[in-house]
């Protein structure tokens, strides 16, 4: 009937959970919620791949820490003061394990700068949480605009308010002890005084020192504590000395580092990990890999043996996969320092007859992901990795991989297949459902542009690919959507947020993914000046370093502070 009562209970997705307006009736009841967030326990100190929160958790203050078993025994493990214990990762049930705390996700909120926790949300927060109104001003942290607002603002409160207490606290125990010997010379009882002024400082200051000496050394000797002291929460996934390993244990390819786009497939090499849970599969729902996934499974089931096959169809087979994806790529995740490169024909042909055979065999595909596990957890987890252990038992479990696929029939004789291979890359035939160029281009973006005189490349275009716009008057290109097709043209919607209607195809391109060697102008050390030069290597977040022509080099170069030179 539409109407919520009493026990009715319902399964909401991120997104439906942020419909609807507040619920503000003054006088109606309250409505109970039930809220429950599924995520892994952390496991500090053992793999360092912890999962991501998403965004923030509505959870009230005092029942962060808190895991499903503990609803087992909620009346006791969830109830005040014990929930108030475990929410700042004081005390647990010894039967118990821990969750999330509310310290540590707080700070990794602001880490993150999350919703709610972003640096320049810090205002708001002070404000809403009234502790403007508990301090004096002067008593507060300076407010900065910038990423480190947080960690200063608290750091300098908690310094001027320890300064005001023990100033404070001096002063009162100076008068006190002033007060006690005027006492002392007005009555010239020195026993008595003597000892009603010990008992006094025992109980204003020993006391309450004795309980939170106990208190700091509990809190310190407790998991939470201890994991901090040890370096063990919130250490960095990927050491910083992976990424200076010269002695591969494994094999990685060693093509051009390059940006990752929507169409490329992208073979992960650092989720492999029972622990996350659902996210070891994270990479599949990338874009790319969906298609491909999809290709791969509705074509590895309709063949029993692929062994038996000709070659020049198991070749076709696998070209046919090769077209289905293009222009995407095929890229390989550097597992030291997650960098992606582009893969050579052999290897990305390699992988896709190996994604075949898992395709047809689950059994096969169980195996492989064991042992990539295993290399992971060699790799990753912070009690083997950078040990001589380690990288001798990736050598080993690398080897069985491909021991595997090997002796599996239905991938086929891979050194047979591959070797009849060529080099030439795959036709593209796709139908294109763009108009022909009638003439130039007109109705420039803000007035900048008067028309290209760039022909076409004989690319074939259509409805919702990306691509890049030249602007001949600039000498740049600009990164575009073809939006729409009909009689009037070509309508294309910038990045940047404009749209734009041409007459023809000149000055389109499809866009070329950036990779190592690309020519670049860089804004060198952020003077406004830019100057030429070639891309040495290509980040994920499409930071790059550039070696300009004149010989300088810079690293870890920001997207907006160079330019393509060439697509």
């Amino acid at each position: 009937d539409g109407v919520w009562k009493a026990g009715d209970g319902a399964l909401l997705n991120q997104q439906v959970w942020h419909r609807g307006t507040e619920y503000t009736a003054r006088k109606a009841p309250h409505r109970a919620m039930f809220i429950v967030s599924f995520i892994g326990r952390p496991r500090f100190g053992t793999d360092p791949r912890q999962l991501s929160k998403g965004t923030y958790f509505h959870i009230r203050w005092n029942m962060w820490g808190h895991t499903l078993r503990d609803m087992v025994d909620a009346g006791h493990r969830m109830t005040q003061p014990f929930s108030a214990l475990r929410s700042f990762g004081l005390w647990k049930s010894p039967k118990a394990s821990w969750g999330y705390d509310l310290v540590t996700s707080g700070f990794l909120r602001m880490a993150n700068e999350q919703q709610g926790m972003h640096w320049s949300d810090l205002p708001v927060q002070i404000e809403d949480s009234g502790l403007n109104r508990i301090l004096p001003e002067w008593l507060l942290g300076p407010v900065l605009e910038n990423k480190d607002a947080h960690t200063i603002f608290l750091v300098k409160t908690l310094e001027k308010l320890s300064f005001f207490l023990l100033r404070w606290n001096i002063v009162l125990a100076a008068l006190y002890l002033l007060a006690m010997l005027i006492n002392l010379l007005y009555t010239r009882t020195w026993r008595r005084s003597v000892t009603i002024a010990s008992l006094t400082f025992l109980i204003v200051y020993g006391i309450p020192l004795l309980v939170t000496t106990m208190q700091l050394n509990k809190i310190q000797n407790s998991e939470w504590g201890s994991n901090i002291r040890a370096n063990r929460t919130l250490m960095a996934p990927f050491s910083a000395e992976l990424a200076r390993l010269e002695t591969l244990p494994t094999p990685i390819s060693d093509g051009p580092t390059t940006m990752p786009e929507r169409e490329d497939v992208l073979w992960a090499t650092r989720f492999d990990s029972s622990f996350l849970g659902a996210y070891e599969h994270w990479i599949d729902y990338h874009p790319g890999n969906t298609k491909y996934l999809d290709v791969v499974q509705s074509i590895g089931l309709l063949q029993k043996n692929y062994s038996g096959l000709p070659k020049a169809f198991r070749n076709s087979l696998v070209g046919a996969i090769v077209d289905d994806i293009h222009p995407g790529r095929f890229l390989e995740q550097d597992w030291r320092n997650g960098d992606w490169r582009t893969t050579t024909e052999h290897e990305h042909r390699t992988r896709i007859l190996q994604d075949l055979a898992k395709a047809r065999k689950p059994q096969l595909a169980m195996l492989d992901r064991v042992l990539s596990r295993t290399l992971a957890r060699f790799r990753f987890e912070a009690s083997f990795r950078e040990t001589a252990l380690a990288l001798k038992a990736q050598s080993y479990a690398s080897h069985l991989k491909d021991e595997l696929f090997k002796t599996e029939e239905s991938c086929g004789a891979l050194e047979d297949v591959l070797s009849t291979l060529t080099s030439k890359q795959p036709t593209l035939l796709i139908k294109s459902s763009l108009p022909k160029p009638v003439g130039t281009n007109s109705n420039g973006l803000d007035g900048r542009r008067k028309g290209s005189s760039l022909p076409p490349k004989g690319e074939i275009l259509q409805v919702g690919d990306s691509v890049m716009s030249y602007y001949e008057d600039e000498g740049e290109w600009f990164r575009a959507s073809i939006t729409d097709s009909n009689d009037a043209g070509v309508e294309l919607s910038y990045d940047e947020g404009t749209v734009e209607v041409l007459e023809s195809l000149h000055g389109l391109r499809h866009i070329v993914p950036l990779e190592e060697g690309a020519r670049v102008k860089g804004n060198y050390n952020r003077e406004g000046t830019f100057f030429p030069g070639i891309a040495t290597r290509v980040r994920p977040d499409g930071f790059i370093d550039i070696r300009y022509e004149d010989g300088d080099f810079e690293k870890n170069v920001k997207p907006k502070y160079y330019k393509r030179l060439d697509y």
